[in-house]
């Protein structure tokens, strides 16, 4: 998966908010069908759509969306630290701070930084 990842160039990353819980594969197909800034990415093909969770974080959830049309990464944020649990509140500003940090950065640096296709918090 990881060739196909780097031959189609994989520049996204998505945020979906603020969320308390990790979203179904069903949730995620259904939000990308809704922003045509994304499934357009994909081909508006979702027959063939391979939706995989990576990595375990410490803070958000990250799934890679893949067809042979092609691919990019969601990230979603918790209103917690994932790891430690709901005890460790964190606020839903964070996620804005690091799409404006990304944003900049991609400004700087383009070829090594991810572009954000879309943001939604």
């Amino acid at each position: 998966m990881l060739n196909i990842l780097k031959k189609q160039k994989t520049k996204i990353i998505l945020h979906l908010g603020i969320s308390v819980q990790k979203p179904s594969r069903s949730c995620l197909i259904e939000y990308i069908k809704s922003v045509p800034a994304l499934s357009s990415k994909i081909g508006n093909d979702f027959d063939t759509l391979s939706v995989k969770e990576v990595g375990v974080g410490n803070l958000n959830f990250v799934f890679i969306v893949l067809n042979s049309t092609g691919s990019f990464v969601i990230k979603q944020a918790l209103t917690y630290i994932r790891c430690i649990g709901e005890s460790w509140r964190m606020t839903k500003e964070r996620a804005y701070f690091e799409y404006l940090g990304l944003k900049e950065e991609g400004r700087l640096s383009p070829e090594h930084v991810p572009e954000v296709y879309h943001f939604d918090c």
